[in-house]
């Protein structure tokens, strides 16, 4: 970091300068596009799921038991996430080729 010395005559033009580069500042980070740095995550029904890993329910229900997918339970229901697919999908991929 750089030390800038200035008098103490100096310090209420250099405080007013420092005040109007933060304004600045905050005028260009309200004036931005919002841009989330967590992307939503997508859930599948255990069909959806099924149909896009081209499986039977039969063999997600053994691939849940086995612990190859992970299902989230909401209190009855099995819902998958989309990111979980995609990692299977990739390891899927490293182990057929």
């Amino acid at each position: 970091m750089k030390q800038i010395k200035i008098t103490f005559e100096q310090l209420p033009e250099a405080l007013s300068h420092l005040i109007e580069e933060v304004g600045d500042l905050k005028r260009m980070l309200a004036n931005r596009p919002e841009q989330s740095t967590q992307k939503e995550e997508e859930y599948l029904t255990p069909a959806e799921m099924a149909q896009f890993l081209k499986i039977s329910m039969v063999t997600l229900w053994h691939w849940d038991k086995k612990g190859i997918t992970r299902p989230l339970r909401i209190g009855n229901l099995k819902r998958y996430r989309k990111s979980d697919l995609e990692k299977i999908i990739i390891e899927f991929g490293k182990n057929v080729g």
